[in-house]
């Protein structure tokens, strides 16, 4: 399909633990192959198949797309056209197995350099971007607003940066979150029920439905998705990747944390020196929005606002210095 913006859109599938997942990419019209970039979205239920001014992270993309750079997108488990189950009951290792066919597809791609691939995963996307490169090789893989530490850790860490930025006190905060903790290890790591979990514990059982108040999902995933996250070493990912790693962080992100974006980092020159990359991208959100501080960040999540483009800037001059740039 040949679009007016310099570049065509071709439509392809590939079969995931025997489901057909939809994917979409965009190439040049110049002659290929082209380094590409695969995307790996955040958290949530939605598609990416359609217009990039249309669809989720279509501001990051499209820029890409149009500086002549081959662009991957996968609809995940359930969602657009991909078959899979009600996003209320999938699991992590399903849609992390998802983007590993849909790789695999890519590299097959005719106009697809596949030598020169980097993944690009938003938030929760950050967390499966090295566990996909730690099985099927690419150039780089470039992370903004994820998590390497344990689950329970993010989470802890993530509450009470949240509570305090709400108006909670220090001492109730600290107080709340030794009851958040207990629901948390029961729930993630002991795969406990919630109704397990106030049967055996009522004194938590206000905690837990603040958690699950439909006693069934936790963002909209089911709790078996978080089950399965929260047994993954996600900095032994990181190592095992032994790729090009940018770390990206933005500053005013009341949703991930400074720290584990320069752990990522540290941890992939250690195993490889000089590979790992921690930038931090000025007045900017967990969603690529320009804001002014974390808590007005918190206050406008949600409601839209201005893209701030200094991701693309960034991730730009990642792109040219680990898969090079495009042909002009």
């Amino acid at each position: 399909m040949q679009r007016p913006d310099g570049f065509r859109v071709h439509y392809d599938q590939v079969v995931s633990q025997g489901r057909r997942i939809r994917v979409i990419a965009t190439y040049p019209e110049t002659p290929g192959p082209h380094p590409t970039v695969f995307l790996i979205g955040g958290i949530g239920a939605y598609s990416v198949d359609g217009d990039f001014a249309g669809v989720p992270y279509g501001n990051v993309m499209a820029p890409l797309a149009k500086m002549g750079y081959a662009t991957v997108r996968v609809d995940k488990p359930g969602q657009g056209d991909s078959e899979g189950p009600v996003y209320a009951e999938l699991r992590f290792g399903m849609e992390q197995d998802a983007y590993l066919q849909a790789l695999r597809l890519a590299k097959t791609f005719d106009f697809v350099d596949k030598d020169r691939i980097a993944i690009f995963g938003h938030s929760m996307g950050g967390t499966f971007g090295p566990l996909v490169a730690g099985v099927e090789p690419v150039a780089g893989v470039a992370v903004y607003g994820t998590l390497v530490k344990t689950w329970t850790e993010y989470l802890l860490e993530n509450t009470r940066r949240q509570s305090l930025l709400g108006g909670g006190s220090p001492a109730e905060v600290d107080a709340m979150l030794r009851d958040v903790a207990a629901v948390h290890h029961y729930l993630f790591y002991e795969d406990l029920t919630p109704e397990q979990v106030i049967e055996k514990h009522p004194k938590l059982a206000e905690v837990v439905r603040g958690t699950v108040p439909d006693l069934k999902t936790y963002s909209g995933v089911g709790i078996g998705f978080w089950q399965d996250l929260a047994k993954i070493n996600l900095a032994e990912a990181t190592a095992k990747m032994n790729t090009s790693l940018l770390a990206m962080w933005a500053e005013n992100d009341f949703i991930s944390t400074r720290a584990d974006h320069e752990f990522m980092a540290e941890i992939a020159n250690q195993t490889k020196p000089g590979s790992g990359e921690f930038v931090v991208v000025p007045q900017s959100d967990h969603g690529f929005t320009r804001t002014t501080s974390l808590l007005d960040s918190m206050q406008r999540w949600g409601r839209g606002g201005e893209f701030n483009p200094a991701t693309v800037d960034i991730l730009t001059r990642w792109l040219e210095q680990t898969i090079g740039k495009p042909r002009g």
